[in-house]
């Protein structure tokens, strides 16, 4: 990971705190060019804030502003970074295959008009394998690269129950230094979900049906088209700022007739920095 994503550590959490999805493959390390004499480890701590729709096709946001501490870990197989935890499976000079892990906090549904009598959104986790494929390398600082994740979805607040599967195929485009020392990563790609994790977000049970919101059974399909690009900036060797945008457009949603879903567009913003305090003498190729 070079050290001009570091603020996208925090601004990546941040936005997986609350988006459905987001911990997927927002995040950089696999977009980013190789590096090489990176600490095996930093600590640091930061602080951000995000603006959201509480998930896919509502038609309100939710926004935080907290401190978060970060901790990063670049061992040869096992990692903790920008991408969340990551175990290195196989791996070859344009390739990776990885078992990462992502997750979300979910919604309140007190302030989820849509959603009110409904149970709870709740915090879920998220595991499973992804495959990244570099397409092209067009010069020594920039990567086109494929990146395939799957990975099962768990309710923490259900006693992980399996609340069903999403993939998020996606090309992605990194650049280092395109000016004043900011990197940016441009990022295309599509969401799946299979008919149950559909159903737990967009499916309306009989109990819960009202006039405005009848009774409806959601099918496995398309979540919507995701487009996303971030630009980050190293102010000085221990401080580093970025702020990242995304759009999620879902007129082409599988589930776009469910009274959960009333909005084919959402915007997410994110910004933020953070602060190395502490970092390995040891270093490492990365």
């Amino acid at each position: 990971m070079n050290k001009k994503s570091a603020a996208f550590v925090l601004i990546s959490s941040w936005l997986c705190l609350f988006n459905l999805t987001f911990a997927q493959d927002t995040k950089t390390s696999e977009n980013k060019p190789a590096t090489s004499g990176q600490p095996l480890w930093e600590v640091g701590v930061g602080l951000g804030g995000a603006r959201s729709p509480v998930y896919i096709g509502s038609n309100q946001t939710t926004q935080r502003i907290l401190p978060l501490p970060y901790f990063i870990y670049r061992g040869e197989i096992f990692r903790v970074d920008e991408d969340g935890i990551d175990a290195k499976i196989l791996s070859g000079e344009n390739y990776r295959l990885e078992i990462s892990l992502g997750g979300s906090l979910g919604g309140n549904n007190d302030k989820i008009k849509l959603r009110e009598g409904m149970p709870k959104l709740g915090a879920s986790f998220e595991i499973g394998p992804r495959f990244t494929l570099d397409l092209a390398k067009p010069s020594k600082d920039s990567r086109l690269s494929l990146n395939i994740p799957l990975r099962a979805v768990f309710e923490i607040n259900d006693g992980l129950k399996n609340r069903g599967f999403i993939f998020e195929p996606n090309v992605s485009y990194s650049k280092e230094n395109i000016g004043a020392g900011v990197s940016v990563v441009a990022q295309a790609g599509l969401l799946y979900g299979n008919e149950k994790l559909q159903q737990h977000y967009y499916g309306v049970a009989p109990a819960f049906a009202t006039l405005s919101r009848p009774r409806y059974t959601a099918k496995s399909g398309m979540l919507g088209t995701r487009l996303s690009l971030g630009a980050f900036k190293d102010v000085n060797p221990n401080l580093s700022l970025g702020a990242f945008v995304r759009f999620d457009l879902s007129s082409n949603a599988a589930n776009r007739d469910s009274a959960l879903h009333v909005k084919n567009n959402g915007v997410t913003v994110g910004i933020g920095g953070n602060y190395t305090f502490a970092r390995s003498s040891t270093l490492v190729n990365w």
